[in-house]
């Protein structure tokens, strides 16, 4: 089969399933670690279902998963290629998620897509006051500002808070910038907090609330 077939043959495919569907077919086998990744009962019924409308293709086994590991936006293989994103921290909310999946899907699955990848990139460097997970300056008084309530109920959370307020100024130079950060507290991963930049560089990180 030549490349001109395969591609046919995954333009029809796509239109048969639709393109969350189809999109859902080809994620599972991209994510799929084995050297070799296996097609599931769902992904053969589904490939039943599109050669018993086009006849045309019922000589195609479902046997080459590599067939299908494409991408439907840039053409590219899907291959593994181990790039992370290990300079840029961003937010894990679900408007940057959206767009991902939707126009540079095949980015962070465990076989990627080069071209998704460098947009994703790309795209989050750009936008980088929406993405990042650091969200503003702010001085270390305004952030303990919103712990107001619970250091004026006088009890042992509240003396906790203040020391571990005062342990950080202690700690501070007075070049220090104080930035706040935010993960994406809707995951279930996600916390928040703040950061001491010194000389435009980050040397402590300090985790104050979990999603």
């Amino acid at each position: 089969m030549n490349e001109h077939d395969e591609l046919q043959i995954l333009c029809r495919f796509r239109s048969f399933l639709g393109i969350d569907r189809y999109r859902k077919f080809i994620f599972r086998l991209a994510n799929d670690r084995k050297e070799k990744p296996a097609f599931v009962y769902w992904q053969r019924k589904a490939w039943g279902e599109f050669v018993e409308r086009q006849p045309s293709f019922s000589q195609v086994p479902l046997t080459d998963p590599f067939l299908f590991l494409r991408c439907d936006v840039d053409g590219f293989a899907l291959r593994r290629l181990d790039l992370v994103l290990s300079d840029f921290e961003f937010r894990n909310i679900r408007e940057i998620r959206t767009i991902r999946d939707e126009r540079i899907p095949f980015a962070n699955s465990y076989r990627q897509c080069a071209a998704c990848f460098i947009k994703w990139r790309d795209w989050l460097i750009e936008n980088r006051a929406f993405t990042s997970i650091w969200r503003r300056k702010i001085t270390l008084d305004d952030y303990f500002e919103r712990f107001s309530e619970l250091i004026q109920a006088g009890d042992k959370f509240g003396e906790q808070i203040i020391k571990h307020k005062n342990d950080i100024a202690a700690r501070l130079q007075e070049s220090d910038e104080i930035w706040e950060f935010d993960t994406g507290l809707e995951a279930l991963s996600g916390c928040g907090g703040i950061g001491v930049f010194r000389n435009g560089e980050l040397v402590e990180k300090i985790e104050m609330v979990k999603a």
